[in-house]
């Protein structure tokens, strides 16, 4: 199932005892938290933390091979470039899935943005209250300088729920 989240962008979790697919740009559910909405799990640790990924750590180009539809079901490969950084990594998959070019090309193209979009991680914690908050949500976290639309990967569950996020 990880070539396919990869390829249509979708993310599988569970939810009430049930295993539920959700396309990732459907996720948002419209929650914005404010520093008052989250709680403090160590004594004098930020409320919110954020942390940005290293330049050099991410990939300048991503490459997918998949079975190309217009030449005969043979293996083909599409390759998406960042033209700006000092990165010289590399992210490459194997799609099983028969793409024309155009696709294969959209789909390169959207995984290495969401790449460097996702260096941005966030950490905090909510309340119990807030249960109905389950990891693949999309929710704004606001502080002081400005607002972090973030999708939320992990979730603990110690009384306070510490959540993991990226951008």
């Amino acid at each position: 199932l990880q070539r396919l989240e990869l390829a249509f962008f979708f993310d599988a979790l569970e939810s009430e005892g049930r295993i539920r697919f959700r396309q990732r740009a459907a996720a948002a559910t419209g929650i914005v938290l404010s520093p008052s909405d989250l709680v403090e799990d160590k004594p004098g640790a930020d409320l919110l933390r954020l942390t940005r990924g290293q330049e050099t750590d991410l990939p300048a180009s991503a490459k997918i091979t998949y079975i190309g539809a217009s030449s005969d079901y043979t293996q083909a490969v599409a390759e998406s470039r960042r033209l700006v950084g000092v990165s010289a990594r590399t992210a490459s998959a194997a799609l099983p899935i028969v793409l024309d070019a155009d696709q294969a090309g959209a789909i390169a193209e959207s995984w290495l943005l969401e790449t460097w979009v996702g260096r941005e991680r966030a950490s905090f914690s909510l309340p119990p209250s807030h249960l109905a908050v389950e990891p693949g949500d999309i929710l704004d976290v606001v502080d002081a300088s400005r607002t972090h639309r973030v999708r939320i990967t992990e979730i603990g569950e110690h009384g306070a729920r510490p959540i993991d996020a990226r951008e």
